[in-house]
C-alpha cells in the first residue's frame, strides 16, 4: 500500500505541493450534502454530525495552514470546538446514537458559525488558487501504479 509503503513520502511532498483552494470547493460541497443527511435525520444522528464537522475543519485547516489533518480530536479543539469530543465518545458508545433536542439544536447553531469560518478559512487562505505541479503529480501517481 502507499500509505505505508516506500513511496508514500514522495507522494505526501507531491500531494502537498499540489494543495490549492480548489479544495474548498471539493470540501464546501461534501460538508453540505453531509449536513442535509444530518438534518433528514432530524439532527439526531451523532455520526452525521461529526461527518459534517470533520468535513469543515479539515478544510479550514487545509484552508488555514496548507496542511491535511482529518483527526477531528486534533482539529476541534485548535479552532474552538473542543466540546465536539462528547460526539465523539457518544459516537464510540453506540455507532446509531443519536442526539436529544436539545444538543441537536446547539450543534445545528454552531455549524452555521463553523461554515462561516469556512468561508474566512477560504478567503484568507495561504494556499495558491490552482495546483502549482499538477501535470508531474499526475505523473508521479501513474509511475506509482505502473510499479504495483
Amino acid at each position: 500500500a502507499l500509505f505505508t509503503g516506500p513511496s508514500f513520502p514522495e507522494l505526501a511532498a507531491a500531494v502537498r505541493e499540489n494543495l490549492s483552494t480548489r479544495l474548498a470547493r471539493h470540501y464546501r460541497g461534501f460538508a453540505t450534502q453531509q449536513r442535509l443527511a444530518w438534518e433528514s435525520t432530524g439532527q439526531r444522528s451523532v455520526k452525521k454530525l461529526l461527518y459534517v464537522l470533520r468535513t469543515l475543519l479539515t478544510g479550514v485547516h487545509a484552508l488555514r495552514e496548507g496542511e491535511l489533518e482529518t483527526d477531528l480530536r486534533v482539529l476541534a479543539p485548535r479552532y474552538a470546538l473542543a466540546h465536539a469530543a462528547e460526539l465523539i465518545e457518544w459516537k464510540r458508545r453506540g455507532e446509531r446514537s443519536e442526539l436529544d433536542d436539545a444538543p441537536a439544536a446547539r450543534w445545528a447553531a454552531q455549524l452555521d458559525g463553523v461554515f462561516t469560518e469556512f468561508d474566512a478559512a477560504e478567503r484568507a487562505s495561504v494556499l495558491p488558487p490552482e495546483p502549482k505541479h499538477a501535470e508531474s503529480l499526475e505523473q508521479l501517481l501513474i509511475s506509482l501504479r505502473q510499479r504495483t
